[in-house]
């Protein structure tokens, strides 16, 4: 059984989105895969203001299914690795096998 977790995020200002990934496996654990990875780059352009857009496709092995609350739980400690003014486009994250 899996978790995949697919998120992509806006911000008005460019990210150390180095850092967040690290701390992201560092909660997740380092046998965590990496199956796709959007680094920041200018991804909308509004009037006369452009956000970087970001993201990420990770799959990692569990033991366990994981119930709602719990997957909730996951989504809100991912969204506070990011700065506080960060738009949460999408974050998914389910369970398959």
């Amino acid at each position: 059984m899996k978790i995949m977790i697919d998120g992509v995020f806006y911000n008005d200002e460019m990210i150390d989105f180095k850092k967040i990934m690290k701390n992201l496996v560092k909660e997740l654990g380092d046998d965590v895969i990496v199956r796709s990875l959007e680094l920041p780059e200018i991804g909308a352009i509004y009037e006369d203001s452009y956000y970087y857009r970001c993201g990420f496709t990770l799959d990692k092995e569990i033991t366990e299914k994981m119930d709602k609350e719990e997957l909730d739980k996951l989504k809100e400690k991912i969204i506070s690795l990011f700065p506080e003014n960060t738009s949460v486009y999408s974050l998914i994250c389910e369970i398959y096998e």
